[in-house]
């Protein structure tokens, strides 16, 4: 996706200052509220489309601050141009789970495809409305009846009609479907083929398009939320019955749906694992936080060899996932091959966060399983996010296969990389940052279930 350019257009020091105590002043203060709200709302007793008020709040101090849709095109108020910038940003936004949303970011790829591959009727009656938080857009990909996210299995289909489509089948583990306005929507369209055939998934790529839906469109319908571990958190399943998109609605063009997806995957698993890597210094953070409590004083945490064990665990996962971050976004700022080590990113993301969330519960005790911190939301998460933006299984059977059939030969090609990264690294993360401041073919998984990419 040609969104980096090679300067960056604000003082990323000053600006992630900021945005540390916004985070600290304003967000985390209101996260107990927050959970609460979005379980509420998010439920089958709630008819109402509105957004979370106490979201909407937070979004407009956001705006006025300056803090929010920073990764948008330069357009609608973008300032970051390189990826290798944004990154320590986008931790921050998830140092707590509502930040992304807060801040803009979990919408940021669908105005960057909107405004690459949108029409000009897209261009004036969408982009800019979701840009400024007058719409909320969402992507529909996965379904119901399909296995994970492997394309070929998909069967929501496209029927050409006059001026336009009609599209039917079912979506599901969409996010925010239930405020949405619009619905980036994947869908088969012809050439056509039997999808139980075997033999004929190899060259399909071109049966997939990407479609506008409006959600206002007769023949759509949000059919129910879905919840996630007992909590709703607006993730839903949704069913299209002969809903008519115009030509005009239509994405790139039409068997250009893959081509699309493929295109703002690497970006945005990157961007979503970076904001895991937040969550993931947030419960280190209250491990530590813990271990010099009173409490944990009172009965020596700090000196206990396998708290030490633990806390140097848990650490080393975390820069260790976060330099491999450095790497990926580097190599995707240059436009080059990066799915080794974005797919890697994503794994050791997963890993930090599901280790470190384990670790700080753990320090905790049974604390940790109340309500008196947002550890047993965010382990929810953690758990979550080795299936969420690609199956870790697949992601590892992945990243095996093209390091075997192609090894890195470190003396020949690693010193451009390794240079890039060590220029754009800042220093190993400090505990308690917070607190300072008050390439998959159609045969494999591509996007696993929910997505904000």
């Amino acid at each position: 996706m040609e969104i980096y350019k090679t300067e960056t257009d604000i003082n990323i020091n000053e600006y992630s200052n900021t945005l540390r105590k916004f985070m600290a002043g304003k967000v985390i203060p209101a996260e107990a509220k927050l959970y609460k709200e979005r379980h509420e709302a998010n439920g089958p007793e709630n008819i109402s489309k509105d957004k979370i008020s106490l979201i909407s709040d937070l979004q407009d101090e956001a705006r006025h601050l300056g803090l929010y849709g920073q990764f948008f095109p330069k357009q609608y108020g973008g300032m970051f141009n390189q990826l290798s910038d944004y990154l320590m940003i986008a931790q921050i936004e998830g140092y707590s789970e509502f930040g992304p949303e807060i801040f803009g970011s979990e919408i940021s790829l669908d105005i960057h495809t909107l405004k690459k591959y949108g029409t000009s009727h897209i261009q004036k009656a969408y982009t800019a409305a979701i840009a400024d938080g007058r719409y909320t857009s969402s992507y529909g990909m996965t379904e119901p009846n399909a296995n994970g996210s492997v394309p070929h299995t998909f069967t929501t289909i496209g029927t050409p009609c006059h001026d336009g489509w009609l599209i039917n089948g079912r979506k599901w583990f969409i996010c925010r479907a239930k405020t949405a306005k619009v619905i980036l929507t994947l869908v088969r369209t012809p050439p056509e083929y039997d999808h139980s055939d075997q033999n004929s998934r190899c060259s399909n790529e071109a049966s997939f398009s990407l479609m506008l839906v409006d959600t206002k469109s007769a023949g759509f319908r949000v059919e129910r939320p879905i919840p996630l571990f007992g909590n709703y958190q607006g993730q839903c399943e949704l069913s299209y019955d002969s809903v008519f998109v115009p030509t005009s609605h239509v994405l790139g063009t039409i068997g250009d749906g893959m081509n699309i997806v493929k295109e703002r995957l690497m970006t945005g698993r990157l961007l979503r694992s970076a904001q895991w890597l937040g969550l993931a210094q947030r419960c280190y953070d209250l491990m530590c936080d813990r271990v010099n409590s009173e409490h944990g004083k009172r009965i020596y945490l700090s000196s206990k060899q396998l708290i030490r064990q633990q806390a140097v665990t848990a650490y080393q996962k975390l820069i260790s996932a976060r330099a491999i971050h450095m790497q990926a976004a580097s190599l995707l700022d240059q436009h080059k091959n990066a799915a080794v080590e974005v797919n890697l990113a994503k794994v050791s993301a997963s890993e930090a966060l599901c280790i470190a969330a384990d670790v700080a519960i753990q320090v905790h005790g049974a604390e940790g399983f109340s309500d008196r911190t947002s550890l047993p939301h965010i382990f929810h998460l953690a758990r979550m996010t080795r299936i969420l933006d690609g199956a870790e299984e697949a992601l590892v059977s992945s990243i095996g296969k093209q390091l075997l059939d192609q090894p890195p030969s470190f003396l020949e090609n690693s010193h451009d990389v390794m240079s890039n990264v060590f220029s754009h690294h800042n220093g190993a993360p400090t505990h308690c940052t917070m607190n300072n401041t008050q390439q998959d073919s159609i045969h494999t998984p591509i996007y696993a279930h929910t997505s904000t990419a």
